[in-house]
């Protein structure tokens, strides 16, 4: 976008659905609107009602301040909900293979053995623990019996492989 701004002569305006999506940190910010100025270009936001006035260089300061606080806050944000969702006694990702997440009466995801997958899972450690089977071999043997990998809604159930 800067690059066009700087070589096309009739751009007039930016337009940004809200300020804090131009740029997440202040440096950013001051960096990109310190180019518009330079282009005469307006930044306008589609959202927020910002006039072209000293009040709004304050306020869409603050704004990219704020927008600045929330990205560097989200991980941890994301830490303590999934945090809070463990504690609840669910599970904040995918269960892993041979398990599946269910959600109980109060809608909390919880994990639970899924029983279709299990049996691979178990065969798997006590053909391993045998000593007498490389991992493809065991992949071989566990898709001659039928294991296949989770079909998702953009892609179906596959030919498991191997992980380095």
């Amino acid at each position: 976008m800067l690059q066009r701004v700087k070589e096309n002569k009739t751009i007039n305006a930016v337009v940004v659905h809200k300020i804090d999506i131009l740029a997440r940190n202040i440096e950013d910010h001051v960096a990109i609107r310190a180019i518009l100025r330079r282009y005469d270009v307006q930044l306008v936001s589609v959202t927020e009602n910002i006039e072209d006035s000293a009040s709004r260089r304050l306020v869409e300061g603050i704004l990219a301040t704020i927008a600045e606080f929330y990205s560097a806050n989200l991980p941890n944000e994301v830490k303590k909900g999934m945090f809070q969702k463990a504690k609840k006694g669910g599970c904040p990702t995918q269960a892993p293979f041979g398990y599946r997440n269910i959600k109980d009466e109060n809608g909390i995801a919880k994990v639970v053995i899924d029983e279709k997958e299990a049996h691979f899972v178990k065969m798997a450690y006590k053909l391993y623990a045998t000593g007498n089977y490389s991992l493809k071999e065991l992949k071989d043997i566990s898709t001659k019996r039928g294991l296949r990998t989770r079909a998702t809604k953009s892609k179906p159930a596959g030919i498991i492989g191997i992980s380095p």
